[in-house]
């Protein structure tokens, strides 16, 4: 009687399914470390923001929304002129030209609302500066508030 003879593509199509699994995985892991390698990056260069003088921190109650919050602030000044002088902050910080885009929202007292951002893949600094409205019988625009994202 002759020997069974054991076909050799079970176990390697066996060993070629493990390989690819474990790999998977690694790479999972790879991504994982990279995209935290990356937040971490934009909540540093968030931290490196040179605020301007006469700026004033918010409570943590004034600031909805504070998932990936850095800073909360109050100014005087109006949205625009002070979302220039964060776009150079935020370009020294980060090393590279930040983005500006602001708007005049059209409904009320026509408050404006600017944003100063930039990206790293998924992830981003952003700086938020709009109107302040006070509010009261006759409503109105008090300087701007400052919110200072990373994710």
């Amino acid at each position: 009687m002759g020997g069974r003879r054991v076909r050799p593509v079970i176990p390697v199509v066996g060993a070629v399914a493990v390989t690819g699994a474990v790999g998977l995985l690694l790479a999972g892991k790879v991504g994982d470390v990279a995209t935290e390698r990356a937040r971490d990056r934009m909540v540093g260069i968030a931290v490196r923001i040179n605020d301007p003088a006469g700026l004033v921190t918010r409570s943590r109650t004034d600031c909805p929304d504070q998932l990936s919050l850095v800073r909360c602030l109050t100014a005087a000044e109006d949205p625009a002129a002070l979302a220039a002088t964060y776009q150079r902050a935020l370009s020294r910080a980060a090393g590279r030209d930040a983005s500006l885009t602001c708007t005049t929202l059209p409904y009320g007292l026509r408050p404006r609302s600017c944003l100063v951002r930039i990206d790293d893949g998924g992830h981003a600094v952003i700086v938020s500066v709009y109107s302040d409205v006070v509010p009261g019988p006759v409503p109105s625009l008090s300087g701007s508030v400052v919110r200072i994202e990373a994710d």
